[in-house]
């Protein structure tokens, strides 16, 4: 009996659903002569929920302050301080399908239902929201809190389904998550868009929704692993998309299959970049990797895989990111970052030239200044700076007494440079030499520096920052050409943005006075 339900059972499993029936509810996504309601996407008008999108690089605490105010913003709106701001033309849409689809939307057909059948709008708004949930129960990460809004009716009578969104973008979102209910897909679009999608497919509860946006985005990082081997670099590569959208992500919790999408991500990143000399010397890249959120420098940081000439180059390396980025930073973050540095593989000048400089600057001017990104202790770089200075044998007994920290790793990063080197062309032009010339005297000295690609005048290898120069005495027929080490600017404190600012307090109506006493010969100072 039990062999002949099998093929029976078998059957049912195949069969869950009329497939003509999907399709016609897939067809009947937006369409206005089926729809019973309308689906509406709307901001309140009030400084506060203005501010509810999240920015990629804030913190999870304040997040949810912009949270609180966006709810207070809510509550005074309600009041009729103004009228909601709606973004484009209502969605024509389906009490039966958004009742199934979504619980956020299935507690807005009820409460419009109680409404309807008792005319009493104050009894529909102490309905609770489905199973209980709230505004700020969303289970995705920061950002997630919303009002619960209360539904309305169209001039013809018909439901309102109203859902708040930030703005237009996150609209738009939240139409790709209510097609999705239709469809069970996701439409073509970004990954900004799928991630999006993904928050407001969370805030209403739409199963399936965000398990497709993670496909999405997986999708579009495997096609970009894939056409990535040409020497064109792109302009906006789906990888940074994804790091750029990093205040986006959702909680690996309640999204488990992003997990394997940021483990994909990583690789594809340290591809796009490269090498730590690619993201230094190639102008684009080094554009790129500024621009990164802390997110993706840390990814790299941490990559096995990230080749470099020396550990030199990446502490070089995060101090080009930070001198950018360093008020888009927490002192957690930085630490993080500084973390992975292995400051026990560094050579001698670098730990003895950077390092200590870096650890004199946090100790003086504290973590709160930029020039204090790197949280090192001067007990800590002496310490770094005797192990690269010390013979392998000395080094091992340094170890063995003397432990390092926990960022003290002894694994070497890849090499970088090939066997053959890596070349970096220069040039100097006819003008730069005649301007160089001009002026000079007869037993002057001329000198000018090459430019590389980008027109920088300098190339970054083993954490420093080398020029090429050409230098001439005039009356001469000898010409030198050097290469010569220079500071880079990563390490050189930011000059104020008006050169004067530390004139300031001497500077009176655009000048500074004073007196000048002549006293007699043999006169004591004091007397002045």
């Amino acid at each position: 009996m039990e062999q002949a339900n099998a093929p029976l059972a078998q059957v049912a499993r195949k069969s869950a659903g009329n497939p003509h029936f999907a399709s016609a509810v897939a067809e009947a996504y937006g369409q206005q002569e089926t729809s019973d309601c309308d689906v509406v996407f709307y901001r309140e008008r009030h400084p506060a929920a203005k501010r509810q999108r999240v920015d990629p690089e804030a913190t999870r605490a304040e997040t949810e302050r912009l949270d609180e105010d966006s709810d207070e913003g809510e509550g005074a709106a309600s009041k009729g301080l103004a009228e909601p701001e709606v973004f484009g033309s209502p969605l024509p849409a389906h009490t039966f399908v958004m009742r199934f689809a979504s619980k956020r939307l299935a507690a807005q057909i009820e409460r419009w239902g109680t409404v309807a059948g008792s005319g009493s709008v104050a009894e529909a708004q102490r309905e609770p929201a489905a199973d209980g949930a709230g505004p700020s129960s969303s289970s995705s990460g920061a950002g997630r809190k919303r009002p619960h809004p209360e539904p309305g009716s169209a001039p013809d009578g018909r439901p309102v389904l109203r859902v708040p969104v930030a703005d237009e973008a996150e609209a738009e979102a939240g139409r790709l998550a209510i097609r999705f209910a239709y469809t069970g897909e996701v439409a073509a679009c970004s990954i900004r868009q799928a991630l999006e999608t993904m928050r407001v497919a969370d805030y209403l509860e739409i199963k399936g929704c965000g398990a497709a946006c993670v496909e999405c985005i997986s999708q579009q990082l495997l096609a970009s692993g894939e056409g990535s081997a040409g020497s064109v670099l792109p302009a906006d590569p789906p990888v940074l998309q994804f790091y750029g959208c990093s205040g986006l992500w959702p909680d690996s919790l309640t999204e488990p299959a992003f997990a394997a999408v940021l483990a994909s991500a990583k690789p594809a990143l340290v591809r796009h970049f490269g090498d730590t000399l690619a993201a230094l010397n190639r102008p684009a890249l080094r554009d790129q990797l500024r621009a990164l959120p802390a997110a993706g420098i840390e990814a790299l940081l941490e990559s096995e895989d990230f080749g470099t000439d020396s550990e030199d180059s990446i502490l070089t390396l995060l101090a080009v990111w930070m001198r950018v980025n360093w008020e888009r930073t927490d002192a957690a973050t930085r630490k993080r970052l500084s973390g992975l540095v292995r400051l026990a593989q560094l050579s001698s000048y670098a730990a003895a030239c950077f390092l200590s400089a870096l650890s004199v600057d946090f100790e003086l001017k504290g973590e709160d200044h930029p020039a204090g990104w790197f949280p090192v202790r001067a007990a800590h770089s002496s310490l770094v700076a005797m192990y690269a200075s010390s013979l392998a044998v000395q080094q091992k007994y340094i170890r063995k007494t003397l432990p390092f920290p926990a960022w003290c790793n002894m694994n070497p990063r890849p090499q970088c440079v090939p066997a053959e080197g890596l070349c970096y062309e220069w040039t100097v032009t006819r003008d730069a030499l005649k301007a160089a010339l001009k002026g000079v005297t007869d037993s002057g000295r001329a000198s000018v520096y090459a430019k590389f690609e980008g027109n920088y005048t300098t190339i970054l290898s083993r954490g420093i920052a080398f020029e090429v120069g050409i230098f001439h005495t005039v009356g001469t027929d000898k010409a030198s050409l050097s290469l010569g080490p220079v500071m880079p600017m990563a390490y050189q404190e930011a000059a104020p943005p008006d050169p004067l600012a530390r004139w300031a307090p001497y500077l009176h109506e655009g000048k500074i006075r004073g007196r000048l006493v002549l006293l007699p010969v043999g006169a004591r100072r004091d007397r002045a």
